[in-house]
């Protein structure tokens, strides 16, 4: 084992509900590390089964194993909340209760963050096993280095599993957010890359398990609810750039996913602003445009997604479409390529003042 664990004093944490079955293979995991971490902690959210006992029989041979009861099921996040706050290290490395890390899952990051004492967070690949065959995945790109917020947004995974980082930065954001319907990973780096820079090394160091049949992962409304709870979370973030426009306009359809004519409007946007044109909607007698600048496609979009949501507002007060484009000047307007949408807004101005093209 090699010893240059007291420059890095590392607290492990695993939430785990109802693991009795895998939480000691994820704990042998830990213990089987070339470069051993302070301590682990085990925060057991209120398990019915003997996931307790097993932990507590295993603390007989492992004196830095720590043990957490909640009174009530709170939820991992919480969980991993309750194992941070109680963490005596000063960096905190997560495992979840049904998954392993491989043996030089520690040495490695420990290695990196060390040639790179700049970052405060770290993040690896994984493999992904599915019955007895292991399928290597890679969560970012293997040519890039450093991880910014933006970054986050979309194409990289930086799963709890292979997430390490200081314990003041976690304090720094106020923890994890408990109120993630899913998409946990993915709300927690965006919100680590806004305080410091994340550091990856494209190697695996742990594996996923598939074969549980309660995560979250697997629970499409939950991840439909997490998808839409992360990008109205990160509205500025994601409207900052052009392919976060598109995830944010989709977690707009999920948000009005019910509304048929803001279901056109997704599958529109999302076939214009993939292809990098768009097609104005609220721009007199102009039917298509290639448009040269990111800012430029990007304001017009969002001019775009305002006065929808101003139709959607307006239509249920009451108060009129046509007042609203009246008041900012609107006399003449084009309407085309909507489908359903266009209808709707045709029918809604049909015995207004504007002219409509």
């Amino acid at each position: 084992m090699i010893d240059i664990g007291e420059r890095m004093d590392i607290s492990v944490v695993i939430p785990t509900y109802n693991r009795q079955g895998t939480i000691e293979r994820a704990l042998r995991s830990v213990y089987c590390q070339t470069l051993m971490p302070k301590e682990v902690i085990v925060v057991d959210d209120c398990s019915t089964d003997g996931t307790a006992d097993v932990v507590r029989r295993l603390q007989r041979d492992n004196p830095t194993l720590r043990l957490i009861v909640l009174e009530e099921n709170s939820g991992a996040q919480e969980a991993r909340n309750m194992g941070i706050r109680n963490a005596t290290g000063d960096w905190v490395a997560f495992l979840d209760s049904d998954d392993e890390w491989l043996p030089e899952k520690t040495e490695i990051q420990v290695r990196a963050l060390q040639d790179n004492p700049e970052c405060g967070a770290v993040f690896s690949d994984a493999y992904f096993r599915k019955g007895l065959v292991d399928v290597y995945h890679r969560c970012a790109n293997r040519h890039k280095k450093y991880y910014y917020a933006q970054d986050m947004l979309f194409g990289t995974e930086a799963l709890f599993q292979t997430i390490m980082v200081r314990k003041g930065i976690l304090a720094e954001i106020g923890y994890l957010d408990p109120n993630v319907p899913s998409y946990q990973e993915w709300d927690t780096r965006i919100r680590i890359c806004q305080t410091t820079t994340m550091l990856y090394v494209p190697r695996p160091v742990f594996v996923y398990h598939f074969d549980q049949d309660n995560c979250i992962s697997k629970n499409l409304k939950r991840r439909v609810d997490g998808f839409r709870y992360v990008v109205m979370k990160h509205k500025d973030l994601f409207m900052s750039t052009r392919e976060g426009i598109w995830f944010y306009y989709e977690g707009m359809y999920h948000r009005y996913r019910d509304c048929h004519s803001i279901r056109q409007y997704y599958y529109y946007c999302k076939l214009k602003t993939v292809g990098f044109r768009f097609r104005g909607v609220f721009r007199g007698g102009c039917k298509d445009e290639r448009i040269a600048s990111s800012n430029e496609q990007q304001e017009k979009m969002k001019l775009f997604y305002d006065l929808l949501i101003q139709w959607l507002t307006l239509r249920q007060t009451d108060k009129g479409l046509d007042a609203y484009f009246k008041r900012h000047g609107y006399r003449t307007i084009a309407i085309y390529g909507m489908k359903e949408l266009g209808k709707c807004l045709r029918e809604e101005l049909r015995n207004s003042e504007i002219t409509i093209k």
